[in-house]
C-alpha cells in the first residue's frame, strides 16, 4: 500500500510541476499581447516613454477631469505643470526669481493635439 501512496503521490507533484510550468507559459504569453498592445497605442497616439514615466509617477493627476484644463506650462526637471490659470505655482515663481522666462516652461503640442 506505501508504493501505490508513493507513486500517487509522485503522479501529483509531477502534475503540480507540469501546472506552474503551462501557468508560467500562458503568463508570458499574456504579458508579450499586452505589450505589443501597448506599443501599438504608444504609436496610435504618439506617447513616449517620458509620457508613461509621468503617468507612473503621478497616476492621480492623469486620472482629473480635463475640465481642469490642459496643462499650458510644465518643468522639465520635475514633470510638474499648470494650465495657466489662477495663481502661478511656485515652482514657477522660483524659476522666474532665478531669470528664467516663463515662455521657455510653454508646453510644445503637436498637431494632433
Amino acid at each position: 500500500m506505501a508504493d501505490t501512496e508513493d507513486l500517487e503521490l509522485d503522479e501529483i507533484q509531477r502534475r503540480i510541476t507540469d501546472l506552474h510550468l503551462e501557468a508560467k507559459s500562458l503568463t508570458q504569453k499574456g504579458r508579450k499581447r499586452v505589450l505589443a498592445k501597448i506599443v501599438k497605442y504608444m504609436s496610435d497616439f504618439d506617447i513616449t516613454l517620458r509620457d508613461i514615466e509621468q503617468a507612473a509617477t503621478r497616476p492621480a493627476q492623469m486620472l482629473r477631469s480635463s475640465s481642469q484644463g490642459r496643462p499650458k506650462y510644465e518643468d522639465p526637471d520635475t514633470g510638474q505643470t499648470w494650465t495657466g490659470r489662477g495663481k502661478a505655482p511656485k515652482w514657477l515663481l522660483d524659476k522666474e526669481a532665478h531669470g528664467v522666462s516663463r515662455e521657455s516652461f510653454l508646453v510644445r503640442r503637436t498637431k494632433a493635439e
